[in-house]
């Protein structure tokens, strides 16, 4: 029998006058935590690779300053499957991740304000989960679990200006 967890974790924090929290995670025990750490002059998300086949294998995420400097998160999981990468315009950030998971996260579907999309993963998966951004809260970065796949994944939110 697998283990299944969907928590969901809500951590609050000051960043330099800029309020962030957890929200997730959505899938299973493997792997070790992890937690992406927007930097107080974070601007935007530069751009996101996933790797995956049947399930999602890697994550990660490079962000931008303000000032236009590009800062990696570092990869999330493994190194199978096949990676595809958004990059993010001037003002874009995402307003949703979605997908599907079980004993780790099958499937994964980021969706941008413009419209854009960034998935990967297959069809399993016995629970759906679904985190989504508001004019108050952007999401700033991942948290989970990974090792040698992406074990659980949920969103760090930022408070936006």
């Amino acid at each position: 029998m697998k283990k299944i967890i969907a928590g969901v974790l809500m951590l609050s924090s000051m960043v330099a006058g800029a309020q962030k929290f957890e929200a997730g995670v959505s899938g299973g025990w493997g792997g070790t935590p992890f937690a992406d750490n927007p930097p107080t002059d974070f601007s935007q998300i530069h751009d996101i690779t996933l790797c995956g086949g049947s399930v999602v294998d890697s994550i990660s995420t490079n962000i931008e300053d303000v000032y236009g400097n590009v800062q990696s998160y570092g990869k999330k999981g493994g190194n199978g499957g096949t990676c595809s990468t958004l990059y993010f315009y001037s003002g874009e950030y995402i307003t949703s991740v979605t997908g599907r998971y079980g004993s780790r996260v099958d499937s994964m579907v980021i969706t941008t304000n413009y419209g854009r999309t960034l998935s990967k993963g297959g069809n399993g998966g016995g629970g759906d989960f679904k985190y989504t951004a508001n004019d108050q809260f952007q999401i700033a970065g991942f948290a989970g679990r990974s090792g040698s796949k992406l074990d659980a994944v949920g969103v760090i939110y930022l408070r936006s200006y």
